[in-house]
């Protein structure tokens, strides 16, 4: 990412990973057709159902990841 940030080339990386570069100006993207989706899982050993407090933090993780970094396409989907 250094290069990048020195002006000394490009990079691919998550949007979540360099949005606060790209906020601030000092990165810029280029190429958004070349967009990769990210995927990010919350693994657990129980049934999500069996315990409250495990139910409420993957929503809470869900939630805040959508008001982050956007709606996902299909929403969070628990497995």
């Amino acid at each position: 990412m250094q290069w990048a940030l020195e002006g000394k080339g490009i990079m691919l990386r998550s949007e979540w990973d360099v949005l606060p570069f790209l906020e601030s100006g000092k990165l810029v993207q280029v190429l958004p057709e070349y967009a990769q989706s990210a995927n990010i899982w919350a693994v657990y050993r129980e049934p999500l159902y069996r315990s409250m407090k495990l139910r409420v933090c993957v929503e809470f993780l869900a939630a805040w990841c959508q008001q982050r970094l956007g709606k996902p396409d299909e929403g969070y989907q628990v497995m």
